[in-house]
């Protein structure tokens, strides 16, 4: 709904509405409703599911979609007038459900729906669940006031139906979460105001009980007077300012020091807290009074005071209300605090504050209460009056408001008997546009240091993983067990791929799923159940999956005994075809598997992974892209491991090489080298077929110690283990041990160094509380790799990492680790390690609600991020992609539980360069193939057998350093254009600097000639920077040998001024259309500038050309065309 209301503001009679110009309108959005929520229990026949939401606080970052919310204490059925009179309940409410914990819950809106995606249980301080029955007695309740669970017909029975009082109950209303995340909560019952953290767990309560004996030890006092609340009209609102401080107002005013004051005054108390000091001070609020006659007047004790929010460290809205009869009232306030006199509880005048009444009395005790001015009349702009409780307001934005209503959780007792009747009414959020006069001036939102996720527009659940500095923020794609299109994301998730579809708004995605057993799970597109990639298609601009489906529909495994491949699919399926445990995966650059120097290889995507299943696991080729699409090879050449990961060397080459971590306690790690074809399939083109294997051999290091790793560069010898293609697992781990292989602890993943290819780093996972390790491996040389190099262990595994799984490198030299906890009760983290400082920094850990036993959403405490992957280049900088695995059984084709997510990583943001190349001052564009004389890639005419130097100007305008590995020139005539200086790389260019490069262009012959040059970078969007350079070489006229060699007819050419300064002009009388070379030589003959070379229409033509570069003296101006050739005598004077 796009409802337009206005508006107009008037203070006097209708006639002077003629001359408002100006009208504040308010658009009421969008009415969004709480459909589907878990279920509470069932009471007198009624089923009662989550709702009853009081509050609203925005969640940064999330676009205004995604908000935190309370629930009320739980479903309180009113009850005065319950059961025969001689027991009627001594408290007005009802418990149904006395052992209910209130929630926080996180709220997406998306369609028309409010779809709670996490929930967080109240606890009290040792991690049990609180409740929201009435405190004990003195601490909020009296001794009268007994919690009824149930109506009674005799009264015998009244003990029966009731439960005792709780020292933490809590009537949730208002909330706010502040810089670090904390929860806090102001509640009615007390009244008081919890801190609770993001477990649940409450830490500090302010109350006005806490120097009462019985007090609690998280007790923090606030003023006494705030236990003279009316029952159940406590602390219903909650702000938090942007400097920090928090500010609550009393629902009603206080019945201080009686009720007959109490229900009389107009007086509201504001309390402010600033948590950072622990100071407090108390203002006063005024309500709109007495509105209305007879059975429909709302008395000042009608009034209540609804949530709050700031708008800036001074600026609120704060929702009034108040119902009788017929009048029904529903505003939104702006109010100021700048001007607000401090109160206290004492004593003005002999008379208590409340007992001031309104404003005048007020006034006569030099108390300036707060300003208020009417910001949105609720019922006026399309509230429906059916909901009467307007409890929670957020501010989006200058102009953008929400709004919820509690729906008493949709049933109510008219007669206040007890008896619940169902009403069928909806929790709702109101999305209001304000405009003009109502645009809310100087908002100041709220800014969190640790963001708290995004749900993306898939994905059920909020994110399983949450930043642990600033700038990360992770967002929940997609959750198993959600369906895109029918299709579900099955558990398990890990090893991950993506390429652009070059759409400009969609990417692909591959994702492994590691189901441990060839018989779990879904029966897939060729025939086999077990572990399979999934592929999806997602929108970039909000991350929205689009669609799924199996990657792969015909597996082709090797015969070892006929040295061919077997075909198999969903008609000829096989039990060897099912699949166990894909780890996680690559999907290597195109320069892995293609040469563009050679035109060798092909430019297909492939994706590799490998069953982790022991000995005998098979590494796999999965076609993404081609006519082999969706075709799977088996890579014999590999051997046979328990497989972790394979990964190809990106540097492009003829050869192909690709790491093996065959992740085993103990395990080798490997490397394939094959030689890429012009011919065949897609994986002989790629190199991948008929390879040898390799491995390395540490001196002196058998097998790893986990006390302590051989020392920094200790050297490595390559072995050649040959061809393996028809061993067994078993026998190319035999093979491998008697060649003095080195064993190291577990190899995990890997990944090459974009910015170096000669270094390879891997994880070994070892055990926990065992010495987990980052290690680097470096060949001295990739295109012998026979010729060993070093090996160093960057993490000796005593920084704080446990059990190091799946990484990625950016390519600013930032390794990305993860965590695999495998089943021990520590939370798994995301490592960000830097090779240039050696530097480890926490930048992700799983969410504590999920995987904490007795946590709010309990999972599992077996949890492990994965599939970690750079999609920089995909989704921007500082993007990346990974996966969660949540290691619990669930039953039917998902198996497990496990969520995709994005995450921003702001070291890598803000190491990325952004590289662009000049010519003259002109920004040459990446991939132009048309020269210009403007930017210098055009070096225009020269004589042959001369040479002429342009220059080019590489600038890095990006915030990190650019490191160039790479510059060549090719091209049909590449040896025409040479670098006056051979590069040396790494080339570094700091951020904000330039790096001039010189290129000779040389003509050995009357031609043009034509070539382009690359240069090769860490630049995210222009890694390889590609321009068009040209030359013309002319064949170069006789020189003169002095002015008596003058020739042709002068009278055709005019050469004016003559003697002349920084140029001349040279007038031409042409008998037909023609191509002209004008030269200018000096006295000894010798050519002194670079012939113009133009094409000129029949006529009297002109062109002037340019002297300020000669010294004074005497030349000759050559003017040549096809049948002649004139020369002028010129002197230039300066």
């Amino acid at each position: 709904m796009n409802k337009v209301l206005r508006a107009i503001l008037v203070g006097t009679a209708v006639a002077s509405m003629t001359s408002v110009s100006t009208f504040a309108q308010i658009t009421l959005l969008q009415d969004y409703q709480n459909n589907n929520s878990a279920t509470i229990g069932t009471f007198q026949g009624i089923t009662f599911k989550e709702a009853g939401f009081s509050t609203l606080f925005p969640i940064a970052g999330t676009n205004g979609k995604e908000f935190w919310l309370c629930s009320d204490r739980g479903v309180n059925v009113d009850c005065a007038s319950a059961n025969p009179a001689a027991c009627h309940p001594t408290y007005d409410k009802m418990f149904p459900f006395p052992d209910y914990s209130p929630k926080i819950h996180r709220i997406r809106i998306q369609g028309d729906s409010i779809q709670i995606i996490r929930t967080i249980t109240m606890k009290r301080p040792d991690g049990t669940g609180a409740t929201g029955k009435i405190n004990l007695v003195g601490f909020g309740s009296t001794v009268a006031e007994v919690v009824s669970t149930d109506t009674v017909t005799n009264c015998a029975d009244f003990s029966t139906k009731t439960s005792p009082k709780d020292i933490w109950g809590i009537d949730p209303e208002g909330l706010v979460v502040d810089k670090d995340g904390n929860f806090f909560v102001s509640e009615e019952n007390g009244p008081t105001i919890w801190k609770i953290n993001q477990n649940g767990i409450v830490t500090k309560r302010y109350s006005p009980y806490a120097n009462l004996p019985g007090a609690q030890p998280q007790d923090v006092a606030i003023d006494t007077v705030f236990k003279y609340r009316k029952n159940n009209r406590g602390f219903e609102s909650m702000a938090l300012a942007p400097n920090g401080k928090l500010y609550t107002i009393i629902q009603s005013p206080l019945l201080f020091p009686n009720a007959t004051v109490g229900n009389a005054t107009r007086v509201h108390r504001i309390l402010e807290i600033d948590p950072a000091t622990g100071n407090q001070r108390m203002m006063a609020y005024l309500n709109d009074g007495v509105i209305g006659t007879g059975a429909n007047q709302v008395k000042m004790s009608d009034w209540k005071i609804g949530d709050m929010a700031a708008i800036n460290d001074s600026t609120f809205l704060v929702i009034e209300v108040a119902a009788k009869g017929t009048t029904d009232i529903k505003r939104v306030y702006k109010i100021n605090i700048n001007n607000a006199t401090t109160v206290t509880s004492g004593l003005y005048g002999g008379l208590a504050l409340e007992a001031l009444v309104d404003s005048a009395g007020l006034a006569s005790n030099s108390i300036v209460p707060v300003t208020k001015t009417l910001a949105i009349d609720l019922l006026a702009n399309g509230w429906p009056a059916v909901l009467d409780k307007a409890e929670g307001i957020a501010i989006l934005n200058d102009s953008t408001v929400a709004l919820v209503n509690d729906n008493d959780y949709g049933q109510v007792s008219a007669n206040a008997d007890g008896i619940a009747t169902a009403t069928g009414k909806k929790s709702h959020l109101f999305l209001y546009r304000l405009q003009g006069a109502n645009k809310l001036n100087n908002f100041v939102p709220t800014s969190p240091t640790i963001l708290q996720g995004i749900t993306g527009p898939t994905s059920s659940q909020a994110p399983y993983l949450v930043p642990t500095i600033p700038g990360v923020d992770y967002t929940a794609i997609l959750t198993a067990g959600d369906k895109v299109n029918g299709y579900m994301m099955a558990g398990l998730p890990d090893g991950l791929g993506a390429y652009d579809n070059n759409d400009d708004s969609t990417f692909t995605l591959l994702m492994n799923h590691e189901f441990g057993t060839a018989t779990t799970g879904a029966t897939h597109a060729w025939g086999s159940k077990g572990a399979f990639v999934s592929r999806w298609k997602i929108r970039k601009s909000d991350l929205a999956v689009l669609s799924g489906q199996d990657m792969t529909n015909t597996v082709n495994l090797w015969n070892p005994l006929t040295s061919s491949y077997i075909a198999y699919n969903a008609a000829f399926p096989s039990a060897n075809a099912g699949f166990g445990r894909f780890c996680s995966a690559d999907l290597a650059a195109v320069s892995a598997y293609y040469n563009e120097a050679t035109g060798k290889g092909t430019t297909e995507r492939i994706f590799l992974d490998g069953e982790e299943t022991g000995n005998e696991g098979r590494v796999m080729a999965h076609i993404a892209t081609g006519p082999e699409a969706g075709i799977d090879y088996e890579l014999p050449y590999f051997g046979k491991a328990s497989w972790e990961n394979q990964v190809a060397n990106p540097r492009p080459s003829d050869k192909t090489i690709v790491a093996g971590m065959d992740d085993a306690t103990p395990g080798q790690v490997y490397f394939y080298v094959g030689e890429k074809q012009t011919t065949g399939n897609t994986i002989e083109k790629a190199g991948l077929n008929g390879g040898h294997l390799y491995s390395i051999a540490v001196d002196n290091m058998l097998l790893e110690d986990n006390a302590a790793p051989c020392a920094a560069n200790t050297h490595f010898s390559t072995i050649d283990l040959g061809l393996v293609q028809n061993m067994t697992g078993t026998a190319v781990n035999t093979a491998s041990n008697n060649a003095g292989v080195t064993n190291f602890l577990r190899p995990e993943d890997g990944a090459w160094d974009p910015n170096n290819p000669n270094d390879f780093y891997f994880n070994t996972t070892n055990a926990f509380n065992a010495n987990s390790r980052l290690w680097k491996v470096h060949f001295s040389n990739l295109d012998s790799i026979m010729g060993g190099g070093t090996v160093t262990a960057v993490l000796d595994g005593t920084e704080g990492q446990q059990m190091l799984d799946n990484l990625t490198i950016d390519n600013s030299g930032h390794i990305l680790l993860v965590e695999d906890v495998g089943g021990n009760a520590h939370l798994g983290k995301i490592w960000q390690y830097t090779i240039a400082t050696d530097a480890m920094t926490q930048i992700g850990v799983h969410d504590s609600t999920r995987f904490l036993t007795g946590s709010a959403n309990f999972l599992t405490i077996d949890e492990e991020a994965s599939g970690i992957l750079d999609v920089q280049h995909i989704l921007g900088s500082g993007k990346f992609l990974t996966v969660c695995q949540a290691h619990y059984t669930v039953a039917g084709d998902q198996v497990e539980g496990g969520q995709l997510l994005a995450f921003n990583n702001p070291s890598s943001a803000l190491s990325n360069p952004n590289m662009l190349v000049q010519g003259n001052n002109v920004t040459i564009q990446n991939g132009d193939a048309t020269p210009a004389i403007t930017d210098n890639t055009d070096f225009g005419s020269i004589n042959t057998a001369t040479s002429v130097n342009k220059t080019f100007v590489i600038k890095n305008d990006g915030p990190g350093p650019l490191l160039i590995n790479g510059m060549n020139i090719t091209g049909a005539n590449a040896s025409a254009f040479t670098f006056v200086t051979a590069p040396v790389f790494p080339m570094t260019v700091a951020a904000n600097a330039t790096q001039n490069v010189d290129v000779k262009f040389t003509a050995a012959a009357a031609t043009t000639y034509n070539a382009s040059l690359k240069i090769m970078s860490n630049d995210l969007n222009n890694g390889s920077y590609v321009f068009g350079m040209k030359g013309t070489g002319v064949t170069p006229p006789p020189p003169p040998t002095g002015v008596e060699d003058v020739k042709g007819n002068v009278a055709d050419i005019k050469l004016y001024p003559n003697p002349t300064g920084d140029e001349a002009t040279i007038a031409m009388l042409l008998s037909d259309a023609q191509q002209v070379v004008v030269s200018v030589f000096d006295m000894n003959g010798r050519e002194v500038m670079q012939p113009v070379i133009k094409q000129f229409s029949a006529g009297e033509q002109k062109m002037t050309i340019s002297t300020k570069s000669l010294n004074s003296g005497i030349y000759f101006v050559q003017v040549a065309s096809a049948n002649q050739t004139v020369k002028v005598k010129l002197a230039v004077r300066h």
